[in-house]
């Protein structure tokens, strides 16, 4: 399918898309609402619920506290100087309890104030009625078979205790005879007097289940409630589907949605306690349908899908428009990309306008352009480690035929002491870890001081400076830079948490050849030459001096005053006729210490006797610098051979330079 037609259809089916992604956000939004709003709404329910039982059950514990109703009782009654109004007689005196309840009867007052089909009661310790709220009339009936009334006098006094009742409940209708439009269930609370530690009397208050829900004002909200007693009583508004469904959950879980209870309710559980906020007396359900909610959900989609076919038909449109207009240029930049491909770098592209495929089309230009210019030096060239050596011969193409130049340059190498011992003691993963490191913090400074990094030759270094980018202060770099290697292995060891390494550094400088070496199909950018060479065999003369950094004196002499050093002696290297001065590099300029620099001056004073033939005034100021820097590698060396032409004195022709045995 071509470019046009793919736009085309994409643009359809993004509207497509969009309008689908719409209607399904839509109603995830509707639901999700819905659902939030019924949450809301059950936690409003169990707070109401939960008010409305604390005070009904403070409105009980306010009256049947018989210190609260001792005076009123007194005012109606005969026992007016009696504190337990014959409660706590030992004996059965029933005509005093009728006598009592003739008072109460006859009395015009309220115990409670309780609504309509709501009761209160007071027993004497036998459970028979004294008096009943619902029933002036009602006297000596048997209250016992009351669950709550029988657990307050089975306490032996001081029992407080609440209970789900049914209305028909023969010793409810006993103790409180009720209206026939009474509701089916009663919440009743029971609580014992024990007056002088004898039980006393009870006092027993019965509440419509019906009147206890309808405190919970949820009617509006569609929300309905159901309160389950232990025997099955129920009062409440929720059909038996939704009811055995809810009876199913787990007491005071989240909300859990039922579609399979006569349409999709969400439903919680949870307990009603009694007088004492902890024993459950019943089970409460609360339910909503979430149907009624999600009406509109059926809608949605259709009347997405209407208003969405103008902006449909737009879309197709816009789309059949732009796909033209995309595809001109594209079609253009195709062909010209597939005439580069078969090699034809002469391509160029038209640009008739400043926008995005204006610039790309100016672009692709300078892209062919740059080919044409790169593509000389592709075929030659490699990975190099200096970003100089890439730029210069990106800059300078005829830089990198095969062959070289001669140019004085300075040359470093370096190779880390002990490595090898250690190696042996470590897994093979951990050493290449420690070299890594190593190359990275080397290789960084060495770029950092203008050097090239030609190679890597197992835990050695070679770098070079002054190329490719011409450099005047090549000599100052290398030198710096090998003071650097000792800065890199002081970082690594504090990383590391120990000194395992150490490294020795040779660096010459002279002329030499540099540039590519190698064949048509493999080249390396190097230097080659006896500068090279005798820079390599530096570096090994470290371990007979006991230091760390040897230069030659042409690389000290090209260097200047950038860094402090000594000279340690004329060497002769193995294979060569002609001595060379070698130098120490100690550090940059003005950061010797006194003691070393004091070790130094003896030291150069002890070289020019050595070299005098004055050996014993030598050993004197060598073991001078000793004592100014115990430990010092070359006076120790030097006190050596002082001591060994003592006891066997030089040839006559002895120039004063040390010949080197080994590379």
């Amino acid at each position: 399918m071509s470019i046009r037609g793919r736009l085309t259809l994409f643009f359809v089916a993004f509207a497509l898309v969009a309008i689908v992604l719409t209607s399904m956000v839509s109603v995830a939004i509707v639901r999700n609402r819905a659902m939030a709003d019924a949450n809301q709404a059950f936690l409003t329910a169990r707070a109401q619920l939960a008010t409305s039982l604390r005070l009904r059950y403070q409105a009980f514990e306010d009256t049947s506290t018989f210190s609260n109703v001792q005076d009123v009782v007194r005012k109606v009654t005969k026992y007016k100087d009696k504190s337990d109004f014959g409660f706590a007689s030992p004996e059965d005196d029933l005509a005093s309890r009728k006598a009592l309840h003739d008072d109460l009867a006859d009395a015009q007052w309220d115990w409670t104030g309780t609504r309509s089909g709501s009761f209160f009661a007071l027993t004497d310790y036998k459970g028979r009625v004294i008096y009943a709220s619902t029933s002036k009339a009602a006297w000596g009936s048997d209250a016992m078979p009351l669950k709550p009334v029988a657990q307050a006098y089975d306490s032996g006094g001081g029992f407080r205790g609440a209970g789900v009742v049914r209305a028909n409940d023969p010793a409810l209708v006993a103790l409180a005879p009720l209206p026939a439009s009474a509701s089916g269930a009663f919440v009743v609370f029971a609580a014992a007097t024990a007056p002088s530690g004898v039980p006393g009397s009870a006092f027993v208050q019965g509440i419509t289940a019906d009147d206890l829900l309808r405190d919970v004002a949820l009617e509006d909200r569609g929300t309905k409630l159901a309160l389950i007693g232990p025997d099955g009583v129920v009062a409440g508004d929720l059909s038996d589907a939704v009811r055995k469904a809810g009876l199913a959950l787990a007491d005071d879980g989240p909300p859990v949605e039922l579609g399979d209870a006569g349409g999709t309710w969400l439903v919680e559980r949870f307990p009603l306690t009694g007088l004492d906020a902890k024993t459950p007396i019943a089970t409460v359900l609360v339910a909503r349908n979430l149907d009624v909610g999600l009406e509109v959900l059926n809608q949605v989609p259709l009347l997405l899908a209407i208003a969405a076919l103008l902006p449909l038909g737009l879309a197709v449109g816009l789309a059949a428009f732009l796909a033209e207009s995309f595809t001109r240029p594209i079609v253009e930049l195709e062909g010209a990309a597939r005439r580069v491909a078969a090699g034809n770098l002469d391509t160029t592209l038209v640009v008739r306008s400043r926008d995005e495929i204006g610039s790309l089309f100016a672009e692709f230009n300078v892209m062919t352009a740059g080919l044409r210019e790169s593509l000389r030096i592709r075929a030659t060239f490699k990975k190099y480690l200096a970003p100089e050596v890439v730029e210069y011969l990106l800059n300078h193409p005829d830089a990198q035929a095969l062959g070289g130049q001669r140019r004085e340059l300075s040359v470093l190498f370096s190779d880390l002491a002990g490595f090898t011992t250690l190696s042996e003691s470590l897994e093979p993963e951990a050493v290449v870890g420690l070299l890594n490191q190593y190359f990275t913090e080397v290789s960084r400074r060495v770029v950092a001081r203008g050097g090239t990094i030609d190679k890597y030759l197992g835990d050695a270094v070679m770098a070079f400076f002054g190329a490719p980018v011409p450099r005047a202060d090549h000599a100052a770099g290398a030198c710096l830079a090998a003071l650097d290697h000792l800065e890199a292995l002081r970082v690594l060891s504090a990383r590391w948490g120990k000194d395992v390494l150490s490294v020795r550094i040779g660096v010459n400088t002279g002329e030499m050849i540099v540039g590519n070496i190698g064949g048509e199909e493999g080249q390396d950018y190097t230097v080659i030459g006896d500068a090279v060479n005798l820079a390599s065999r530096l570096e090994g003369v470290n371990k007979e001096y006991g230091t760390r950094i040897i230069v030659a004196e042409s690389t000290i002499l090209a260097a200047g005053d950038v860094v402090e050093s000594r000279e340690l002696d004329r060497v002769r290297v193995k294979g060569k006729t002609l001595a060379v001065g070698i130098y120490e590099v100690l550090a940059e300029k003005g950061a010797v210490a006194p003691a070393l620099r004091t070790c130094v001056a003896a030291y150069t004073r002890g070289l020019a006797a050595h070299r005098a033939g004055d050996f014993p005034a030598a050993i004197a100021y060598f073991a001078e610098a000793l004592h100014a820097q115990p430990g010092d590698g070359p006076s120790t060396t030097m006190i050596e051979r002082s001591r060994a032409f003592l006891l066997d004195p030089p040839p006559p022709t002895w120039d004063g330079a040390h010949t080197l045995t080994s590379k």
